[in-house]
């Protein structure tokens, strides 16, 4: 019964991991047709490519939603999802970059934990009421 659990979790999981790097990567895109045709500054494109993948984690985290221990799930889908980008961004351009290494991933780790309690608290107050 227990390895019933246990699949289910994983096929969760990495059902949850591809759907926000799909969507990471359509969102990148489609942001990247915008700055070409508009040429806006380096500033907006680091902003927004931090925001899309910050998006990447809540996408992820609520797409498993997590049942307790909110912080560890979400640091751990965080750093999953993080992963899981930087492995497409390897993948589709034949290279592994680490610009901002660092910050991206801690910022995963931190969001993909608030993202986490913030999910755990949403179902037990659904369960509450």
């Amino acid at each position: 019964m227990q390895l019933v659990g246990i699949k289910n979790h994983f096929v969760k999981l990495c059902l949850s991991l591809i759907i926000s790097t799909l969507l990471t990567l359509v969102l990148l895109l489609f942001f990247s047709v915008i700055i070409y045709f508009t040429g806006a500054n380096s500033f907006w494109l680091k902003a927004v490519n931090l925001i899309i993948r910050l998006f990447a984690v809540c996408t992820c985290v609520l797409i498993y939603a997590p049942q307790s221990k909110g912080i560890l799930s979400g640091a751990i889908l965080g750093v999953l999802s993080f992963a899981s980008v930087q492995l497409a961004f390897a993948i589709l351009f034949k290279g592994f970059k680490f610009d901002n290494f660092l910050m991206n991933s801690l910022f995963s780790v931190i969001f993909g934990a608030i993202f986490g309690i913030i999910c755990v608290n949403l179902k037990n107050r659904a369960k509450s009421t």
